[in-house]
């Protein structure tokens, strides 16, 4: 079996994180749930995922400011973020390079590429 796309999701509802892990995993993908953004700082560090995935709001900073944390540090500058609310700025917005069976609504949701939802 092929080694699984890691995909740390920044998240501080344990319940999104599990169902994301469980859609994601059909496709290969290992999905490593946090739901701090401190704590995903160093998580990414260690893992070194191929995308982060992060919510807005989190409990002890915020997902923007995780965000430009990655962006500013030389070792995870080069990894692939999305943040996927419509609040998100336009240059995080849902993006699905990494994750071609799925697409992007009008509502900046993420929807496998057979959906129906607009």
């Amino acid at each position: 079996m092929a080694e699984r796309t890691k995909i740390v999701y920044i998240e501080d509802d344990q319940d999104m994180i599990d169902l994301v892990g469980v859609i994601l995993s059909r496709d290969n993908f290992e999905i490593v749930g946090v739901r701090e953004g401190q704590k995903a700082l160093e998580t990414i560090r260690q893992v070194k995922p191929a995308l982060v995935l992060l919510d807005l709001m989190l409990p002890d900073m915020g997902g923007w400011e995780v965000y430009q944390a990655i962006k500013q540090e030389l070792t995870m500058r080069d990894i692939r973020s999305s943040s996927l609310p419509r609040a998100a700025p336009p240059s995080t917005r849902c993006s699905v390079s990494m994750l071609p069976k799925y697409r992007c609504t009008s509502s900046n949701h993420l929807v496998p590429t057979n959906s129906g939802t607009m």
